[in-house]
């Protein structure tokens, strides 16, 4: 879990990423309303959403990971492979009508930035999609004039477009939701509630069983006020030094 946890948290910093590369692409004021970004600016926004697809590959894997150590939950997620990952987890997920496309666009634009030896050579354009400028992918179709799965057909050839990464994160992290409760349905808790381990009071903590707000069957019984007073003591001393 602290393995998905960590790729959780890379994946929001590289999403924040994204959006700081594209925030160079607004208008700069009155007299230049549209945008004219510079090389510089369109490889740091492609650095970013490269980077961020790249972490989004590693946060499912991570999530993969943690389903097979809890197959007993479950059942054998497959492996070396996230695309049949999805596929499997799809009637086990939530929300995953909404989902699961993002989270499989997603994979396939990865694959396609990362897996170069397996797709067919592309050229990268930032584009105005929406009100938001991304990353899009274009390339020539095959001897036949087909193009690869998961792209939509352009005057070039073929292009995909970069998913946007905000719904990516919540499409992603709302499978926790289905995870986390599962896993706590079949946890063996019976070695826990043997455990003697008690929390040892501090200084700070007030006395056992303060405060009781209610009883069992809802209604209040007691009503405790604690204050602390603090007293501070400022004496002058108006003494004068001795004169040498």
């Amino acid at each position: 879990m602290a393995d998905l946890e960590e790729s959780l948290k890379s994946l929001l910093q590289k999403r924040d990423q994204i959006q700081t590369a594209r925030g160079a692409f607004g208008p700069v004021s009155v007299y230049y309303p549209n945008a004219h970004p510079t090389p510089r600016q369109q490889e740091a926004l492609f650095s970013a959403t490269h980077d961020f697809f790249h972490t989004y590959y590693s946060s499912v894997s991570a999530l993969l990971s943690v389903i097979r150590r809890h197959a007993n939950t479950f059942g054998e997620a497959p492996t070396h492979s996230i695309a049949r990952f999805l596929t499997w987890w799809k009637p086990k997920g939530l929300f995953m009508d909404e989902a699961y496309p993002l989270l499989e666009k997603a994979r396939a634009f990865r694959a396609f930035l990362d897996h170069k030896e397996s797709h067919p050579p592309y050229t990268w354009h930032t584009v105005d999609h929406n009100g938001l400028t991304k990353i899009m992918l274009v390339g020539s179709p095959n001897a036949k004039g087909g193009i690869p799965n998961g792209t939509a057909k352009h005057p070039t050839g073929w292009a995909i477009m970069a998913p946007d990464e905000d719904l990516i994160v919540s499409a992603l992290a709302v499978q926790l939701n289905a995870l986390i409760p599962k896993i706590g349905e079949n946890a063996d808790i019976s070695r826990v509630l043997k455990c003697p381990w008690e929390a040892k009071a501090t200084a700070d903590d007030v006395v056992p069983n303060y405060p009781v707000f209610a009883h069992r069957d809802g209604t209040v019984t007691d009503i405790y006020r604690r204050t602390v007073t603090t007293q501070v003591t400022v004496e002058r001393d108006t003494g004068l030094p001795e004169q040498p």
